[in-house]
C-alpha cells in the first residue's frame, strides 16, 4: 500500500475484509433429460419416415410392389431407433433410460396400429420385435454416452470445517434382492409356454416358432429379474451374477425334474443339432440364464443407482 498524498509505501498495511456474497450458480453441465428424449423422439420419428419414403421411392422405380414388406419395415424400424437412441445418449447421464423410452416408443407406434386394424400378427413377432427394438434402445444409448459423455462433476470448494464426504464403503450384499430377482428368473423361464399362450390368446397372434417365442420370453424374464436384483445397489453386477448363477441352477434343476421336456429345452437342443437331452443343453440353457440376469443386474444399477450418503447423513 502506498500513501495516496506522497506515494511512500506505508509501513502498516490495512487489513482487508473479503465481502460475504453467494458466489453465482454454475449452469448445469448437460442439457435436461426431457430435452435429449424429446429430440430423440424428433430424430426417431423423422428418420423412420424419410428412410420409409425413399425405400417406397427406390422400390417403384425398380419393381411394381406397391408396398414395403413388414420385414423391411421392422429393419427400418431398427435402424431409426438406434440412431434416435444415441442421438439422445449423448452428453446425457441417463443414457439408456432415454434409449429404453425410445424404443418403447417405437413398439407403441408400430404395434398398435396393427393391433388396432386387426392385423393377425404371429407370436414371434409379438415377443421379438418389442425385445429387439429394447435392446437396440439400451445398445444406443450406452454408444451414445461413449462417444460424447456428460462433463464431469467437478468438485465444489468449501471452507475446512464444511463435513466431507465419507469415503466410499464396501458393497454389501442385499440377500433379499437376490432372492426376488432368482426367484423371478426361474418363475420366468419354467413359465415361458403358459406366458406364450396368454400372450397369444390376448393379442390374437397366430401359432408358429414356439420354441422361440420361449426362449425370448425366458431372456426377458432374466433381464427383468437381474434388474430387480441389481436395483438401488452399489454392485448391480455382482447382485446379478449371484441371481444369475442361482437361477441357473435353479433352471435346470425345474427343466430336469420335469415330466414332459419343455419348449425352453426344444430350443437350445435345435440350436446345438441334438436329439437327447444331455449334459449339454443343460449347460447352455444355465450358462444363458447367468448371462442374461447378469447383465439385467447391471442395467438394474444403472437405471436405479443406490444414494450415497456422507458420514454426517447429507
Amino acid at each position: 500500500m502506498l500513501c495516496p498524498q506522497c506515494g511512500v509505501k506505508l509501513a502498516h498495511e490495512p487489513g482487508t475484509f473479503a465481502a460475504s456474497t453467494p458466489e453465482p450458480q454454475d449452469p448445469p453441465d448437460s442439457p435436461p433429460f426431457l430435452r435429449r428424449v424429446a429430440l430423440g423422439g424428433i430424430t426417431l420419428l423423422g428418420l423412420y419416415n424419410g428412410l420409409k419414403h425413399l425405400a417406397l421411392a427406390a422400390m417403384l422405380a425398380y419393381s411394381s410392389a406397391p408396398a414395403l414388406p413388414p420385414g423391411a419395415l421392422v429393419c427400418l424400424l431398427v435402424v431409426a431407433t438406434l440412431a434416435a437412441a444415441v442421438v439422445a445418449g449423448t452428453v446425457n447421464r441417463r443414457a439408456e433410460v432415454a434409449g429404453l423410452l425410445l424404443a418403447a416408443a417405437a413398439i407403441v407406434g408400430y404395434l398398435v396400429p396393427e393391433l388396432v386394424l386387426g392385423g393377425d400378427l404371429p407370436e414371434e413377432r409379438l415377443i421379438g420385435i418389442p425385445t429387439l427394438l429394447i435392446l437396440v434402445g439400451l445398445a444406443g444409448g450406452l454408444v451414445g454416452r461413449l462417444m460424447i459423455p456428460p462433463a464431469p462433476n467437478l468438485p465444489v470448494f468449501t471452507p475446512v470445517n464444511t463435513p466431507v464426504a465419507a469415503p466410499r464403503r464396501p458393497i454389501r450384499i442385499v440377500w433379499w434382492r437376490v432372492l426376488v430377482g432368482t426367484l423371478v428368473v426361474v418363475l420366468g423361464t419354467n413359465y415361458a409356454d403358459l406366458v406364450r399362450s396368454w400372450l397369444l390368446a390376448l393379442f390374437h397372434g397366430q401359432g408358429g416358432a414356439a420354441p422361440f417365442v420361449a426362449w425370448q420370453i425366458s431372456v426377458v424374464a432374466a433381464l427383468c429379474g437381474g434388474m430387480m436384483a441389481g436395483a438401488h445397489t452399489r454392485g448391480g453386477f455382482r447382485h446379478g451374477l449371484l441371481a444369475g448363477l442361482l437361477a441357473g441352477a435353479g433352471t435346470i434343476v425345474a427343466v430336469a425334474s420335469a415330466g414332459s421336456q419343455p419348449m425352453i429345452l426344444e430350443f437350445w437342443l435345435e440350436q446345438l443339432s441334438v436329439t437327447d437331452s444331455g449334459p449339454l443343453p443343460y449347460v447352455v440353457l444355465g450358462g444363458s440364464i447367468c448371462l442374461a440376469t447378469t447383465i439385467g443386474g447391471w442395467l438394474g444399477e444403472q437405471f436405479l443407482p443406490a444414494k450415497r450418503k456422507s458420514r454426517y447423513g447429507n
